[in-house]
Order: structure tokens, then C-alpha cells, then sequence
């Protein structure tokens, strides 16, 4: 490479110094100019044990400053020729030559940075990179795209053909590239405890990351694994938070089916066999019956407050008909309820499965509220509830003919309430609207 560059720079003397006839220098030029990529091959093929990143990068920028400047230095030529007609021939290349001179360095330095951050990203700049992934991490509100953008960003700032973050148990979290097989493997360990493992590929078969690249990922690293303990941590509350509702409606489908089938007959017998006696009873006092009559009274009223109990509890046609034969009720209860009003179907193209108590009450309640919201604001002709099994969870659709909802879409009380539901057993729910194409209304609940 010193030899193409030396080479260079005896035509450039030599087309200043010497007359134009012989052309000397351009037969010096012709002769270093193919030296440039020999020297590429060179670094490459025999000198790949010894930081060829570096041969590579030097090998460039100077090719690229070689052919920058041998253009000012035509260009100069040229145009100072244009500009002094009569010169004498001597002038331009001498000022060529100085302004070549004066630009070298310039120029070697701006080529170097471009081809190092083409070649291996910003691993020169170790808090461009860090700042790069906290933009990355902050804008991913989504716990799973919070790592994928990381991985993703960790694999574009270095220039890495495959990063991949792995939970402590060996899963993949999420990959760029797929999951390294070699490389660099670098553990991510908060407070003392290891979240995972950060896996980046080499950038090419059979060579290993420099020590600045495990540099610039070994502080990557730190702010992945931070991430990843958020994650851990998030879907530990949501998991935790599915099971205190699934627990909560389980316990109230089992205190429910107690009340009705056992506290409250009990009471409702108790007060028919005080009608009885209040009946029969001869000869008792006044006083008696009276009171007689109020615990009977007290019993009728204990009854009423166990049968609002239970269905409070849970709707009551969950467990009389079934998830698919509730929601046929509640269409007929609102068409009943609406005098006038849209015309509600329900389609269940297929059986339903049994379902947990959890994703049953969701469900009903999230077709009751979308209805209702249906009636208030629509003004539609038909809506149509769908529920189906599909991609592993229950899917709910609620579709309506009117007028959609006005942009943007603000979400009320009632929205929010549907899509707490969804949410809190680990499902989706989402809302679309047109301007005179309705409303849809769509959940997905995990079996």
C-alpha cells in the first residue's frame, strides 16, 4: 500500500517537474493506480490474523483520498489552465499540486471516519451508539418489540450480520439475523443476577470481533440487560395479574353455583315452611303471628338479596346456557330492549370448547358493553356478534352498519373497560371505525 501510495505521489512530481512529451506521469500513474486493490488482496488473504479491519479500512480511505485527489488535482489543473488561457504550463500544476498537498490529510481523515462507520458502524463512538439504543428502548412501549428493537439496533450500529438476546434458560428472546452459533456471547446480569446472554455474529465466517467491538457491546450489554430484567419483570405481573383473574372468577363461579343451589333454596324453603305455619297455626297469639309474618318477611327479603348476589356474580346464562347461548340471549334481550332498534345476530360458525370462567365473563361482558355503545352512538340497522376459536384464543367481533365514530377516536369509559378486560388475561382488544362504514369492535382472549 505504501508502495501504491509512493507511487502516486512520483507521477503527480512527475507531471509537474517533467516536460508533457514523454508523458512519465501517466505511465507512473497507469502503473500505481492497479497496486491499490493488489494491496486490498493482500490484506485480506494474508494478513487476516493480523486486525485486517484495520488493513481494510486503511486500504480504502486511501484508495478513496488516492481518487479524490488525483480528481482536484485535474480538476485544479483545468481550471486554473481556463482561467489563465495564456499560462505557461508550469503554474497550474504547481498549484494543483499545493492544493492536493493542503487537502491530504483533510481529506484521509473525513474517508477514514465514513468508511469505519460504513465498515463497522459507530463502534468508534462508543455514546453515539449507547444513545442510539436508549432513543431505541425509550420509543418501544411494547415489552416484546422492546427487545427486537434493541437487538435490531445493536446489529445496525456495529454493522453485525446476526445479534440475538437469550433468556437465562438458553430461550431465544428475540434475534436479528437469527441465533448466532460463534461469536461473542456476553452475559446480561442485573444486580447480581444473569437476565440472559447477548450473542452478536462476527461480520464474517471465521473471524473473531476486535477488542473495540467487545468493547462498545460490552456497554451495549448493560443497557440490554436492563431492558430484558423489564421484560421478565412485566410479564411476571401480567402473568401474576392473569392468575388473580382467573382465581377470582373461578371463586365466584364456585360461590355462585353454592348460593344457587344451596344457601338460597335452603332460605326459600325456610320462608315457604313459615307461610305454612303462619297458615295452620290455630289459637296463637296475635303477637305470634306478627311475628311470624315478619321473619317470613325477612326470609323473602334474605332470598332477593342471595339471588341479586349470584347474578352479580356472574352473569347467569354463562352457566345456564353456555358462552355461545348467552350472547344468542343478550342479542334477543336487546332487540327486546330497543324497541324499533338494530337487528342483532350472533354467529358461532363452530362449538365452542369449554372455556374458563375468566375468558367466558371477558367475553360476555366485553359483547354487552360493545352493544350498548352500539345502541347509544351507531345509529345502525344490524350488528353482528361473532365468536370463534382461532389462532389459539377466543375471538370476539363486534360489528355494527352505522355512521363509525368520529376522528380521532377517543376512548371512554366504556372502551377502556373492554379493553381492561382483554388486557388483564393477557389478550388484545382492538376498535376500528369509518366515517359511514360502522364500527368493529374485535377482542382476542387466550384459552
Amino acid at each position: 500500500m505504501f508502495a501504491a501510495v509512493v507511487a502516486v505521489g512520483l507521477a503527480v512530481a512527475a507531471d509537474t517537474l517533467l516536460p508533457p512529451d514523454p508523458p512519465v506521469g501517466v505511465w507512473l500513474l497507469a502503473v500505481a493506480l492497479p497496486l491499490f486493490p493488489a494491496a486490498t488482496a493482500v490484506s485480506i488473504f494474508r494478513y487476516r490474523l493480523f486486525d485486517i479491519e484495520v488493513l481494510i479500512r486503511r486500504t480504502v480511505v486511501y484508495a478513496l483520498v488516492t481518487v479524490t485527489l488525483l480528481g482536484a488535482y485535474l480538476v485544479t489543473v483545468a481550471t486554473i489552465g481556463t482561467l489563465l488561457r495564456a499560462g505557461t504550463g508550469v503554474v497550474e500544476p504547481l498549484a494543483a499540486t499545493a492544493v492536493v498537498a493542503v487537502a491530504f490529510a483533510p481529506a484521509r481523515d473525513a474517508a477514514q471516519r465514513a468508511v469505519g462507520r460504513l465498515l463497522f458502524g459507530n463502534r468508534g463512538d462508543p455514546a453515539a451508539a449507547l444513545s442510539l439504543l436508549g432513543q431505541r428502548l425509550e420509543s418501544s412501549a411494547d415489552p416484546t418489540r422492546l427487545l427486537e428493537r434493541a437487538a435490531e439496533t445493536v446489529a445496525h450500529t456495529l454493522r453485525l450480520p446476526a445479534v440475538a438476546v437469550l433468556a437465562a434458560d438458553g430461550t431465544p428472546v428475540c434475534a436479528e439475523g437469527g441465533v448466532p452459533g460463534d461469536g461473542a456471547r456476553l452475559p446480561l446480569v442485573v444486580g447480581g443476577r444473569v437476565e440472559g446472554e447477548l450473542r452478536a455474529a462476527p461480520r464474517s465466517p471465521g473471524e473473531a470481533l476486535s477488542a473495540a467491538d467487545l468493547a462498545v457491546l460490552d456497554d451495549l450489554a448493560r443497557q440490554l440487560a436492563v431492558a430484558l430484567a423489564a421484560v421478565r419483570l412485566a410479564r411476571e405481573v401480567q402473568a401474576s395479574r392473569e392468575r388473580l383473574v382467573i382465581a377470582r372468577e373461578e371463586e365466584r363461579r364456585r360461590l355462585r353455583r353454592d348460593l344457587h343451589d344451596g344457601l338460597g333454596p335452603g332460605l326459600a324453603a325456610i320462608g315457604v315452611r313459615l307461610d305454612v305455619i303462619e297458615a295452620t297455626a290455630a289459637g296463637v297469639s296475635p303477637a305470634v303471628r306478627s311475628s311470624l309474618a315478619e321473619v317470613g318477611q325477612l326470609v323473602r327479603g334474605l332470598v332477593g338479596d342471595v339471588r341479586r348476589i349470584v347474578h352479580d356474580l356472574r352473569p347467569p346464562a354463562l352457566d345456564e346456557l353456555g358462552l355461545a347461548g348467552a350472547l344468542e340471549d343478550l342479542a334477543l334481550e336487546t332487540e327486546e330492549t330497543a324497541q324499533g332498534g338494530p337487528a342483532v345476530r350472533v354467529r358461532v360458525p363452530e362449538p365452542l370448547p369449554e372455556l374458563r370462567a375468566a375468558v367466558e365473563v371477558a367475553a360476555y361482558r366485553i359483547a354487552q358493553e360493545a352493544l350498548a355503545n352500539a345502541l347509544r352512538h351507531a345509529q345502525a340497522r344490524t350488528i353482528e356478534i361473532v365468536a370463534r376459536i382461532e389462532r389459539g384464543g377466543l375471538l370476539l367481533r363486534v360489528r355494527d352498519d352505522g355512521r363509525g365514530l368520529p376522528e380521532p377516536l377517543v376512548e371512554g369509559v366504556g372502551s377502556g373497560s373492554m379493553r381492561e378486560r382483554a388486557v388483564e388475561l393477557g389478550g388484545a382488544l382492538r376498535r376500528t371505525s369509518a366515517s359511514g362504514a360502522g364500527t368493529t369492535v374485535e377482542a382476542v382472549l387466550p384459552l
